[in-house]
């Protein structure tokens, strides 16, 4: 599997409470700030992004599916199991 990084905007929520609406108004100024993931890429598709953080070869952990939307950039990481250049990290 393919390993990815992507910076995405997620949905944000305010606690569940009365707020004033001049301070609610005020805090809508703030910028919402981009998360970023990292994990293993399932599905990469028109409509989203489906990366799971485990990969155990016939199966994985759990997932998210982050809308395309949403995604503000990626970038895949060149990681290969196996290869000299990894067998060297391993072995310092």
């Amino acid at each position: 599997m393919r390993l990815i990084v992507v910076k995405w905007i997620d949905a944000e929520c305010e606690e569940s409470r009365w707020n004033d609406l001049d301070e609610t108004i005020e805090e809508l100024n703030d910028p919402i700030v981009p998360c970023i993931t990292a994990g293993f890429l399932l599905k990469d598709t028109p409509q989203f992004l489906a990366i799971t953080l485990t990969d155990g070869v016939t199966c994985c952990g759990p997932y998210i599916q982050i809308p395309k939307c949403c995604v503000v950039e990626t970038h895949e990481w060149d990681f290969s199991w196996g290869t000299n250049e990894q067998n060297k990290k391993q072995s310092n």
